[in-house]
């Protein structure tokens, strides 16, 4: 469902949102964070409706909590008003075009407007994010575009060096027959936004706190696919990057995830540990993680965690987890977790938690 109204999507995170409250006492002990999934949504674009139709089927994360809102995640890109000096929609990345930095500012603090137009008086849970996507795309056809009209400022010069028009031809008759969906690629700028407690109105606010960008030049799957499981597919792994480089610059979006088992051997040897995490969370040989036990002070109502240990993905046994890996027959595709071993510290646990790299609320 697309919203074409602010009042829309205010009335309908408010529905969504409110829950989370009434959630949080049946909630995974370790107090993942909640992630609503938006997209802004181009009617304006060719393949805009294939984007869009690929994003609403996606499933939701099972990495964070979903306030289910599933039904309403789509902003129509018409309906955003004011934001580009005054002009109708949001500043766009097309083919030949990366956006400034002013640009992405001006996206990012319009929706942070958006979101915020209306006091909601609820007391929510502060680890609640939302995600915007705006994902646009570039095809070989487009790039092919591109080039003639950077070549086509030559004149002359280049009909002289082509053979006339020929060359020019050429090119609109492979452009012609060219499927829609050839070197189709997406440029997809996620903009994070965190709620935030505000006592002076006893409310919240969604505060803007980080923006990522991904284009994958390379992006090339494996095994057949129909074009709208072709989008799927390239959209699902581009939001699934800029969350992962999110989470890296972002230090309260970090991911935690449970310790799922200790894995021994028929002699009880322990021989790893295993996580219900793998490459769409961007993990690689080379990563690094801290065991942590989370410790609660209940009369100071804070959370921190106890460091426990380091660990590292076992070589050859990291899932890839990647949306329709298992389709592309993706070596480790078909294990059921990454494999882990400790590199120092103590005893490690089932449920004691993995957050990668550096965390600033583990105490040692």
């Amino acid at each position: 469902m697309v919203l074409n109204r602010v009042e829309d999507i205010l009335i309908v995170l408010l529905c969504a949102l409110s829950c989370v409250q009434g959630r949080a006492q049946s909630n995974m002990a370790y107090d993942r964070n909640s992630l609503i999934m938006m997209l802004v949504y181009h009617p304006e674009d060719e393949l805009g409706k294939d984007i869009c139709a690929a994003f609403e089927s996606l499933p939701a994360s099972d990495t964070y909590d979903d306030p289910k809102l599933s039904q309403v995640r789509v902003i129509d890109n018409s309906s955003i008003k004011n934001c580009r000096n005054n002009k109708d929609g949001y500043y766009k990345a097309v083919c030949g075009h990366q956006l400034a930095a002013n640009e992405v500012r001006a996206n990012a603090m319009y929706t942070q407007q958006m979101l915020n137009e209306k006091e909601v008086g609820k007391e929510l849970e502060n680890n609640t994010f939302v995600l915007v996507n705006d994902i646009t795309y570039v095809t070989s056809e487009q790039e092919a575009e591109a080039a003639k009209k950077a070549v086509g400022s030559l004149g002359g010069l280049f009909g002289a060096m082509s053979g006339g028009q020929a060359g020019s031809q050429k090119a609109d008759s492979e452009g012609d027959t060219a499927d829609k969906f050839a070197g189709f690629r997406v440029m997809t700028h996620s903009y994070l936004y965190q709620l935030e407690w505000n006592d002076s109105i006893e409310g919240f606010q969604f505060k803007y706190v980080a923006h990522e960008y991904d284009f994958d030049k390379k992006a090339v799957l494996k095994g057949k696919y129909s074009s709208a499981e072709l989008v799927r597919t390239i959209c699902a792994r581009s939001i699934d990057r800029n969350i992962v480089e999110l989470g890296k610059q972002y230090e309260d979006f970090k991911l935690k995830t449970p310790v799922y088992e200790v894995l021994k051997s028929a002699s009880g040897k322990i021989e790893g540990y295993a996580a219900k995490i793998g490459m769409k969370e961007g993990i690689t040989e080379l990563s690094k993680f801290q065991v942590v036990q989370r410790v609660i002070n209940s009369e100071k109502g804070e959370t921190t965690y106890k460091y426990v240990a380091t660990v590292k993905p076992k070589e050859g046994l990291i899932w890839d987890n990647r949306y329709n890996a298992v389709l592309e027959e993706a070596d480790g595709a078909t294990l059921p977790y990454t494999t882990f071993v400790k590199t120092a510290g103590g005893e490690i646990l089932p449920g004691m938690l993995l957050i990668e790299g550096k965390y600033r609320k583990v105490v040692e």
